[in-house]
């Protein structure tokens, strides 16, 4: 994240369109707070061609 954001800014509005995307395809997306920092975890469904 660039500098001038500073310590504990958030940033909402790209963690949204994300989690409304992932959920466009079925997936889930899970952001917050880990020990080490920030966590995000995304859950989409794969299928294969063929």
């Amino acid at each position: 994240m660039p500098a001038e954001y500073g310590v504990g800014h958030t940033v909402v509005g790209g963690v949204t369109s994300i989690r409304e995307r992932a959920e466009e395809l079925g997936g889930t997306l899970e952001a917050g707070y880990a020990d080490s920092g920030g966590r995000v975890v995304a859950m989409l469904p794969l299928s294969w061609a063929g």
